[in-house]
């Protein structure tokens, strides 16, 4: 008689503490959590007589606690290994389509149409460099006129030249890096 009267005072105890935690939370919507939590622990609380008495209790604490010493099998690191291995080369591809746009934007403001990109990122997660571009090689192509007209004809000596070492100055400047690990090459247009 003694073990029903406790196990009602613990039932009535923790109904009340509930009760008080439901009106001192902050806000509204955390009740749903705190309803699902203390909704568990009481059933835990109106069952533990029935578990105590058939020895379940002790069955079900050795039952999670073996639970939770399973080693990590070679199976399962295999899977971790191929799941690390595919985030990693999502995020590669990911930053160098990403690379792609930014270059392909800075080339068309100086006319030019990327035809292939190369570059050399620090992968290594430890390296303080991770993430920077180490080198760039670019392939480039003058764009097509979006309209066909002829430019009046100058003679003289050829002033240009100077675009694509402001391209390669201006992609410098974007990645953050020295201009000598820059390279452009030019391709159906006799630059270089």
């Amino acid at each position: 008689m003694t073990g029903l009267l406790e196990w009602v005072k613990k039932l009535a105890a923790y109904l009340i503490v509930s009760q008080l935690l439901f009106q001192l939370l902050p806000h509204p919507r955390y009740r749903k959590y705190l309803r699902f939590f203390s909704g568990l622990v009481l059933v835990l609380l109106v069952a533990s007589p029935l578990l105590g008495a058939g020895g379940l209790k002790q069955r079900l604490v050795e039952s999670l606690d073996s639970l939770g010493a399973f080693p990590a099998s070679g199976e399962a690191a295999g899977i971790l290994d191929q799941a690390e291995e595919a985030r990693q080369e999502g995020l590669e591809a990911e930053y160098q389509a990403l690379l792609r746009s930014q270059v392909e934007t800075a080339a068309a403001a100086y006319g030019y149409q990327v035809v292939s990109l190369s570059a050399q990122v620090e992968w290594e997660e430890t390296a303080e460099a991770f993430g920077e571009v180490q080198w760039l090689s670019v392939e480039l192509s003058r764009e097509p006129p979006a309209e066909i007209w002829i430019e009046p004809v100058q003679v003289g000596k050829e002033s240009g030249g100077q675009e694509p070492e402001a391209l390669i100055q201006d992609l410098a400047a974007l990645f953050q890096m020295p201009a000598e690990r820059i390279t452009l090459s030019f391709s159906g247009t006799g630059q270089e």
